[in-house]
C-alpha cells in the first residue's frame, strides 16, 4: 500500500509479503489473490510503515479493494493510537 507525496518526492508504504507467519499479529492484514490483482495471498505489513523515495516505487503491483483499506485503516488507527 502507497501513499504518494508528490511535491516532497515521498511516498509511505506498507510493505507486503506473501510468507505466511508463524504467528497472528493483529498488525498483519491478510490480502487475497484474485480481486487485489496479486498472484498470491499477501499479509500487509502495518506495524512496518516506512517513508521512501518515490524513485523507489517502480511499479503498481495490484489495487486493494474498500474491504482491505478499511481494515488496513482500522489497524493502524490502533497501532499508532490515533
Amino acid at each position: 500500500m502507497v501513499k504518494a507525496f508528490n511535491n516532497l518526492g515521498l511516498a509511505i508504504v506498507i510493505p507486503l509479503t506473501r510468507t505466511e507467519p508463524r504467528y497472528s499479529l493483529f498488525t498483519m492484514v491478510k490480502i487475497l489473490r484474485g480481486s487485489s490483482g496479486l498472484t498470491a495471498d499477501s499479509y500487509a505489513l502495518c506495524h512496518q510503515i516506512r517513508t521512501v523515495s518515490f524513485d523507489r516505487v517502480i511499479s503498481k503491483r495490484g489495487r486493494l479493494d474498500t474491504k482491505d483499506i478499511l481494515k488496513i485503516h482500522s489497524v493502524l488507527l490502533d497501532t499508532l493510537e490515533l
